[in-house]
């Protein structure tokens, strides 16, 4: 059993649930398990890697759109990486009114870790799967999302 940043280890159901329900008690597991072990979509190492991947800056309010945040939210994640060293924060050269946010290099290099652990993660986290058990398990997963999809609209 693996364990997320806080050292918990990954739910699992109990045998006594019914399989259908324990199916969906997993995937939900895993799911909060990934949310989490990936920074989440508005925690620092999330922001970090956007940026990374945006040329090393974007507009905060761009920043703010892609992430589906409010702003007091995204205010809050960017002082703290910001007390930290990792971005700065200027005026648009363009709009006065708008903020850039800047990668420093402390940022650079810590988005570059990020990445490197989350690469790390992917390359060994099905590894324990034979390569027709992961394409198996994506026929699968793929099946789940066309029937949940189809069953939004």
């Amino acid at each position: 059993m693996h364990a997320d940043k806080s050292n918990k280890p990954i739910w699992v159901p109990p045998s006594d649930w019914g399989t259908t329900r324990r199916v969906l008690a997993c995937i939900s597991s895993l799911g909060h398990y990934m949310y989490f072990a990936r920074g989440g979509r508005a925690g620092q190492d999330h922001v970090l890697t956007k940026l990374y991947r945006h040329d090393m800056h974007m507009a905060q309010r761009e920043l703010q759109e892609s992430m589906s945040i409010t702003s007091a939210s995204l205010s809050e994640v960017l002082s703290k990486i910001e007390s930290e060293g990792y971005i700065r924060r200027s005026k648009s050269e363009t709009d006065k009114r708008q903020f850039e946010v800047f990668l420093t290099p402390q940022g650079v290099q810590r988005a570059t870790q990020l990445m490197e652990d989350r690469k790390h993660f992917e390359q060994q986290a099905l590894s324990f799967l034979s390569q027709k058990e992961q394409e198996d398990l994506l026929n699968t997963l793929m099946t789940i999302i066309a029937n949940w999809n189809g069953k939004e609209n």
